[in-house]
């Protein structure tokens, strides 16, 4: 809902926002599939708790991040 909200603020029209809502949903797919073999094929190979060391690692970063977006009254 939040990449919902974003992208419509951002985009100039409709069909920006439809297109962009679009490609966004089936990366996401594509990736939650590489993701989930990726995640296994390191469980298999490392054991689960690196696996869940790195995700945690990841989650952390992903917070990181998600703290620099601007908000309204930074944006232009």
């Amino acid at each position: 809902m939040a990449s919902n909200v974003y992208v419509k603020r951002i985009s100039s029209n409709q069909e920006e926002f439809t297109a962009t809502m679009s490609t966004g949903i089936s990366v996401n797919h594509v990736i939650s599939i590489l993701i989930a073999l990726l995640g296994g094929l390191i469980w298999e190979v490392t054991g689960i708790e690196v696996l869940f060391s790195l995700s945690a690692f990841l989650g952390l970063l992903n917070s990181i991040y998600a703290a620099t977006i601007k908000k309204d009254e930074e944006c232009p």
